[in-house]
């Protein structure tokens, strides 16, 4: 049986959170000992129920049974308490109630099916229960239903529980009944300045000093002789700076007031007032204003007789300016901070702890809990800076419960309550608790709108549809509305105090390549979204600091940012940035949620060949461990996304594949044989990564070989994209294997099958599909006016050509080369027509390839865009609305590698030659050019210096040119420390199949010790 069955989730719109819409008053003489429920409607008093549940008793997570104002008169509602205990009401607005209802209740409670454990039953009456044969029914009933506590809230209990809540009785009774049930009370409203905007505009114009009055006064003091008559006059002129809204400018007298100060020997006040300044300045992420106050501090203090009574003071402003202006965050001992007033150690404990949390820093957390516990111990004052305290305890050491609780029954300020369920949002949020982080965010916006702190409520909304990104993408759009209206509420000062702009400065100083300023402004902005909750806010900082750090050349650091902000992009492309040196991000994954975990794995995937071979084990051994959670669907994920947990393990074992343990190796391989089948026609979005990891275990294991050739086939079958060199290589290395399970491939596959065992043995081609094959290339094509075909098959039917008549190969060549001229043909067609006009042309007679030879060649020259690439090319402009990428948009290449192989004689050969250095620089892609001059052979070893001066691919062709031939030594070395691993490599295996000679002992070594394994493999290290 369903145990959830008839029990609900209590939706946020659903009655139960709605006041009545007017207040039941009773009548108010004297002092006011009980309240009217029994007058209250029935939906009313249910709604007060739960209110009372929520509010008073702290309750969250609510499931209601049955609807309200059903039969039963009443409703049955769960929920949880803090610490994790569940609580049942059931709810009777009666207007007689008897022992047999006492009875039948509880045999209701005793009999029904929970989804949870009950700790607490709860019977909420309406009217009030006093006589002697209830009083005694109910302790045996108490006794019989233990280890359930039994509670009955009749209108006594419940008058008692709203004594102190006046908040609760306004909604529900009035004001004037509240005020005479609770007495005397005060609603929290939050002050908020208002300027002058007539003022401000005068200011502008006039100066604040002379529109508030402050000139006179400063004038006065400066021309009077007696101290303590200038400090009075400064400081009125002061008060009236800040009262016109002007406080900035009364900071700035307060050179001044030190001066007189200490003439009138009150050092410390001026040192203290100096101080407090400094706090101001960080407080408002004004790093500048606040190094000149320290630095005017300092100044100060140096020059007192007795510099040691206000020491402190010093030591408290360079302690917290260290603090802020460190760019990595590096922090102190927090016994450190044990110093000064009790005001300062409590702000730079703060200042300390948020930035430690903002950084991941839990051993500093941990190791700072003495500290903070000690200093709660003495009292604070201000009830922000002890929640803040609180918090950061809680974040260091998982227990919740008491803050938790103190919230939920509005024991704090709103504003307080609003900071405590944010932080607990975001805690829940990393840990993967996607309900409870939801429910959180909720609770703060509404709680902070009671506050009317608009922007926080408004920051919690937009980090609550954030979140929804990492469990329900697709969500959130309902959201919008409430935001824009929480916008239009207008701006509010926040619950925390935040930088303003420390977010856009840090991208400004970036792009000014101002690195330490950045660092300081992004690692505040931080800061503030950590120590705010603020989700959103915290992911785009943590790219602008990863950012930052990136360009400071700290990759290590800036992976960890990257990953956190579950940013695969940017850590992707923070590995490309630092081709030759490997970033260790292993710590990432164990980052408590699987976007850090997935961006880990990315980062450690595109460093494939870079990972030190002492790492490769604990990788190895959390990837196995992923996929194990995931056989036992126990991993948390969203798969199809590039923060997938999953998707990032098995694209990682992809670049590693070929140096784990065959122990792994195996397990691995289960795991993907485990998976379920899937349709014709579908694949899975890791089929690639799959593909490549088994290609790389078949060749480092030849044992498994035998599992991992067939499971291979069925991939590249199904993946064309996964048919790459290092996945075909395995079908050559295990020819039997490979034929077998070609043979046995169906479906969509079986024209590649059918392809690859032509290739490998021609003897394998039947006539029907040769035939098929001759007819699809020889046949011109017919082309529909407006209609443009994307997509050819025609290099794999050039191998089903293999062993056909010279003329049969002509008239397809022929053919071939008609299409690639084509102005209807697109550029990747065009190259597939070429590629596959070349290996058709191998099998040709020289006569043939002759003759041909002249038409290939004038193609290079003359080949313009096609209609559909100028087509496309009118939606590729990177602003336009709708953008086609064109991803091939030249085949000059494809013909001049064409030509090479049709080239019979030096003159041809020569002309292949100028045809490839001629698209040097064009646009075209080298790479078929490169193998076009591969074709020439011996005749090219003088150019070696300048291919070396070439892209990667002519690069790689000078490498094998070097050994083979010879050259200068420079050119070798320059190739051996070439920045494009596939140089390197292709340089390695050059001299790995040549015989040693002295000339090439240095450039051995140097290769030997590559940080690409590539290389080091190649070469035979």
């Amino acid at each position: 049986m369903n145990k959830l069955s008839g029990w609900q989730p209590l939706r946020i719109d659903s009655a139960l959170y709605l006041s009545p819409p007017s207040p039941t008053p009773a009548p108010v003489i004297g002092r006011l000992q009980q309240l009217p429920f029994s007058d209250l409607h029935w939906q009313a008093f249910e709604s007060l129920q739960w209110r009372v549940m929520r509010d008073v008793l702290g309750l969250r997570n609510p499931y209601l049974y049955g609807n309200p104002g059903q039969a039963q008169q009443g409703i049955d509602i769960l929920a949880v308490d803090a610490h994790g205990s569940w609580t049942a009401l059931q709810s009777k607005k009666y207007v007689k109630f008897t022992t047999t209802d006492l009875r039948k209740a509880v045999e209701t409670f005793r009999d029904a099916d929970r989804p949870f454990q009950v700790d607490r039953l709860i019977l909420g009456v309406s009217v009030e229960l006093r006589e002697t044969r209830m009083v005694l029914e109910f302790a045996r009933l108490q006794e019989a239903l233990e280890p359930v506590r039994l509670e009955l809230w009749d209108a006594q209990r419940l008058s008692e529980l709203l004594r102190d809540r006046p908040e609760i009785v306004v909604q529900y009774f009035g004001e004037p009944t509240a005020r005479g049930f609770c007495g005397d009370f005060e609603i929290y409203r939050p002050q908020i300045a208002d300027a002058d905007a007539l003022a401000i505009s005068d200011a502008i114009a006039r100066s604040p000093e002379t529109v508030t009055g402050a000139r006179p006064l400063l004038d006065k003091a400066e021309n009077t002789s007696d101290p303590e008559t200038a400090i009075g006059l400064v400081e009125l002129a002061q008060a009236a700076l800040r009262t016109g809204g002007f406080s900035a400018h009364a900071s700035r007298h307060e050179p001044t007031r030190a001066d007189l100060l200490v003439k009138l020997g009150r050092e410390r006040e001026a040192t203290r007032q100096l101080l407090d300044e400094t706090w101001a300045a960080l407080d408002r992420g004004r790093t500048t204003n606040a190094q000149v106050i320290v630095t005017r501090l300092e100044t100060l203090v140096s020059a007192l007789p007795d510099a040691e009574a206000v020491a402190d003071h010093t030591s408290v402003a360079s302690r917290a300016l260290e603090i802020y202006v460190h760019p990595l965050g590096l922090l102190p001992d927090p016994g450190s901070l044990r110093i000064g007033e009790v005001d300062d150690q409590i702000r730079l404990l703060l200042l300390a702890g948020e930035t430690a949390l903002a950084l991941d820093d839990t051993e500093w957390l941990e190791s700072a809990s003495t500290s903070i516990a000690g200093i709660r111990e003495r009292g604070i004052g201000d009830p922000l800076q002890d929640v803040r305290l609180r918090l950061l305890l809680a974040e260091s050491t998982g227990d919740w419960g008491s803050l938790l609780e103190e919230a939920r029954r509005r024991k704090l300020r709103p504003d307080v309550v609003s900071l405590v369920f944010a932080r607990r949002a975001r805690y829940c949020a990393i840990r993967e608790q996607f309900h409870e982080a939801d429910a959180h965010w909720e609770e703060a916006a509404a709680t902070a709108s009671l506050a009317r702190k608009w922007d926080d409520a408004g920051a919690w909304v937009l980090s609550k549809r954030a979140f929804y990104s990492h469990w329900q993408p697709f969500n959130g759009s309902e959201l919008v509305p409430l935001e824009m209206a929480l916008d239009e509420m207008g701006p509010s000062s926040r619950v925390v105090p935040r930088s303003l702009h420390a977010y856009e400065d840090a991208l400004d100083s970036l792009r000014q390549g101002n690195h330490r300023t950045a660092a300081i402004a992004a690692k505040r902005a931080l800061r503030d979204a950590v120590a705010a909750g603020d989700w959103a806010a915290e992911r785009r900082s943590h790219i602008v600091f990863a950012a930052v750090l990136q360009a400071s050349n700290e990759p290590e650091v800036a992976a960890a940012h990257f990953a956190r902000a579950g940013a695969t992009k940017e850590i992707v492309a923070l590995s490309e940035a630092y081709q030759s040196r490997f970033i260790d991000a292993i710590d990432g994954l164990h980052g408590g949620n699987y976007w850090t975990v997935g961006a880990t794995y990315r980062l450690l995937a595109a460093q494939e060949d870079l990972v030190p071979d002492d790492k490769i084990s604990a990788i190895a051994s959390q990837i196995v461990t992923d996929l194990r959670a995931a056989d036992e669907r126990a991993l948390t994920d969203l798969a199809v996304f590039s923060t997938s947990r999953y998707a990032g393990a098995v694209k990682a074992l992809a670049g590693i594949a070929d140096r784990i343990t065959e122990s792994d190796a195996d397990e691995t391989l289960s795991h993907f044989e485990r998976q379920p089948p899937i349709q014709e026609n579908h694949y899975r979005t890791h089929d690639d990564d799959e593909a490549v990891a088994v290609a790389k275990i078949a060749i480092r294991h030849p044992s498994l070989a035998i599992r991992a050739v067939p499971h291979l086939v069925e991939l590249l079958a199904r993946a064309d994209r996964a048919r790459q060199p290092a996945t075909l290589d395995v079908l050559d290395r295990y020819p039997e294997l490979a034929r077998e399970a070609l043979k046995a491939t169906d479906g969509r596959g079986k024209d590649w099958a059918t392809e690859m065992l032509a290739l490998a043995d021609p003897d394998e081609i039947s006539p029907d599909d040769a035939a098929a094959a001759v007819a699809r290339l020889t046949t011109p094509l017919l082309h529909t006016p407006g209609m443009y075909t994307v997509g050819t098959r025609a290099v794999g039917d050039s191998l089903l050509l293999s062993g056909q008549p010279p003329a049969v190969l002509s008239e397809a060549v022929t053919e071939l080369l008609r299409r690639a001229g084509s102005r209807h043909v697109s550029a990747s067609d065009r190259g597939q027509y070429l590629v596959a006009a070349a290996n058709v042309a191998q099998g040709m007679d020289e006569v043939s390839r002759s003759r041909l030879f002249a038409e290939a060649s004038r193609l290079v020259e003359t080949m313009s865009p096609s209609d559909p690439d100028l087509h496309d090319a009118k939606y590729s402009h990177p602003l336009s609305a709708f953008r086609i990428m064109v991803g091939h948009a030249d085949a000059r290449g494809e013909a001049v590698y064409l030509a090479s192989i049709l080239a019979t004689d030096s003159d041809q050969r020569a002309i292949v030659r100028r045809l490839a250095y001629a698209l040097l620089g064009s646009g075209s892609d080298e790479y078929y050019a490169t193998r076009a001059l591969q074709q020439l052979g011996a005749s090219m070893k003088d150019d070696v210096a300048f291919l070396a001066g070439q892209g990667w691919a002519m690069r790689c062709l000078a490498s094998d040119l070097w050994v083979k031939h010879g050259g200068p030594q420079h050119v070798g070395a320059r190739l051996a420390s070439d920045g494009d691993v596939r140089v390197r490599e292709a340089l390695a295996r050059a001299l790995a199949a040549a015989s040693p000679e002295p000339r090439q002992e240095a450039i051995r070594e140097v290769l030997a010790t590559d940080p690409s394994f590539r290389v080091r493999r190649a070469i035979g290290s």
